[in-house]
């Protein structure tokens, strides 16, 4: 029979061995490769000599460590050689110095919800992103948490709708494949949205929070296609209390 201390102990050696696995310093590293001509994503490759620009964002409440690992893993000097930017949306506790990002805090510690900060990051990024052409190369870092990191949105529905319904999922126990699928049709960003304003090459590194690691669910799938099993309507109209809740726009 085991003690309850042994359990406990054996929950902690679990738990830190889960943390260390998806550090997301140590991920960037060892996925990132440099060659004396370019840079290697995993299968992708930056050429320098082709390459008129490397465009960093991110969103998630790991994308900060993700964008540090990034900038300490590439250097000063490729990221120089790169004509490096970015801007990364973080939680106000998760905060960073960078020479070549700009770190935006955009909702507070612990309020998985978006904020008017949020849209307003967001556009940020957005216009990042237009003004980016075929010679650029966009590195998009993202992690659990970027659903309310990243937010636009569609143009009859306001924030305050977006988060009243939001808040009513959670509350009734939806699923985050069932919350996704609404918020994918509420957002001009969500469900392959912030890929669709690009016009460049875009390259997504993605720490998963979610079991099967499907792409269209972390962070709401804002890079990927979403191939829906059911729509918005359809997992709404399973909770009795929909027209208390949800507001009527949506």
């Amino acid at each position: 029979m085991f003690k309850s201390s042994s359990l406990i102990d054996d929950a902690r050696d679990i738990w830190d061995a889960g943390v260390r696995a998806v550090e997301a310093g140590k991920l960037v590293n060892e996925f990132v490769k440099i060659t004396e001509h370019s840079v290697q994503l995993g299968t992708e490759t930056i050429d320098f000599a082709a390459c008129r620009r490397l465009v960093v964002i991110g969103f998630g409440k790991a994308s900060g460590a993700m964008a540090v690992g990034l900038e300490q893993r590439l250097g000063e000097e490729v990221l120089q050689k790169l004509n490096a930017v970015g801007k990364i949306n973080v939680p106000d506790d998760r905060l960073f110095d960078s020479e070549f990002f700009e770190v935006l805090g955009c909702r507070p510690e612990a309020v998985n919800m978006p904020t008017e900060r949020v849209l307003d990051a967001t556009s940020e990024i957005l216009d990042l992103l237009q003004s980016v052409g075929p010679e650029d190369v966009v590195v998009c870092l993202i992690s659990g948490g970027g659903s309310a990191l990243l937010e636009k949105p569609v143009d009859s529905i306001s924030l305050a709708e977006l988060r009243a319904t939001t808040e009513f999922l959670s509350a009734s126990g939806a699923s985050i494949y069932q919350l996704n699928a609404v918020r994918r049709e509420l957002s001009q960003v969500k469900g392959g949205g912030l890929a669709r304003v690009c016009n460049a090459k875009m390259i997504s590194l993605i720490i998963s929070d979610v079991v099967g690691d499907d792409l269209s669910v972390i962070a709401s799938g804002p890079t990927c296609l979403s191939v829906n099993d059911f729509t918005a309507l359809e997992v709404l109209l399973q909770f009795d209390s929909l027209r208390e809740a949800v507001p009527e726009a949506v």
